[in-house]
């Protein structure tokens, strides 16, 4: 028996930065994750429904890929419609929590909030039906992490929902952490890992677009650095900090151990102040 739908149509646009060419295989695995991905949310949305994932085009530059997401229109018991934006909103939210969690195990999950702690005590917030699925489905997120994966030395990964700004933007960084294999115990990881805090840092050299890493300053040596303190980063990118090289960071960072390499992340920048003792931030 035919059922009747509204088809929904939405347009995701994925652009792979850095070359505009690349490996054929590499290429298709990702599609293939991708897809997969999207039509296993689909169906665990809503049960007999569909989902079709149409390639429009590639376009000179990085890699860009254009995607027409079509999907019945579905209203669930809860209140809850679903839709080609939803599926697709719903992919890139799991995306930024697989992201979030930075290679690790989640410490809390309130399901009442959507709030998730993650293993460095950071909190973010999703929408509870994308932490519902993220916990009863956990093939979809390893579905996504192997996708990546194949792709994590590119030099960014952007999503645009209906041709709209970047919905999501994945750095080189975050790709790898995201798709790094995790340590069999957590105390092994514990006995690699430092907490610093209140540290004193120098600015030597800072990239002002994207995540890339910074060079410091740091017990007189130049040190490479990851920044994850995103409200800092939005702040700066946004004009709203003006640095120096004068300037002095005071930060608190976790320090990584990793057989013969040592790799530093700033989880929250406390303060920065030029020479002059001058408060900036």
């Amino acid at each position: 028996m035919w059922k009747m739908y509204n088809e929904t149509k939405a347009d995701l646009k994925v652009k792979i930065g850095g070359s505009d060419e690349i490996d054929a295989k590499e290429l298709s695995e990702f599609l293939k994750g991708t897809y997969d991905t999207l039509a296993k949310i689909t169906s665990i949305n809503a049960k007999d429904s569909y989902f079709k994932l149409n390639f429009k085009a590639s376009d000179k530059g990085s890699v860009i890929l254009d995607f027409s997401a079509i999907t019945p229109e579905i209203l669930k018991i809860t209140g809850y419609v679903v839709s080609a934006a939803t599926i697709i909103k719903m992919y890139l939210e799991i995306i930024k929590l697989v992201k979030d969690l930075k290679g690790k195990k989640f410490k809390k999950i309130d399901s009442d909030t959507g709030n998730i702690t993650n293993y460095y005590g950071e909190v973010n917030n999703y929408n509870i039906e994308t932490v519902n699925l993220y916990l009863s489905n956990p093939d979809v997120s390893k579905e996504i992490k192997k996708s990546i994966k194949k792709i994590k030395d590119r030099e960014n990964l952007k999503y645009f929902l209906n041709n709209e700004d970047a919905e999501l933007e994945l750095s080189k960084e975050d790709m790898n952490v995201m798709t790094a294999e995790e340590k069999e115990t957590e105390d092994t990881e514990e006995e690699l890992e430092n907490l610093l805090e209140n540290i004193e840092l120098k600015v030597y050299k800072v990239p002002f677009q994207g995540n890339s890493q910074w060079d410091v300053i740091f017990n007189n040596e130049i040190t490479k650095v990851s920044v994850w303190d995103q409200e800092f980063l939005k702040k700066l990118h946004a004009g709203e900090i003006l640095l120096s090289s004068q300037d002095i960071f005071i930060v608190d960072m976790k320090e990584v151990k990793e057989k013969d390499k040592v790799k530093y992340y700033i989880l929250k920048v406390q303060e920065v102040k030029r020479l002059e003792n001058i408060k900036i931030y």
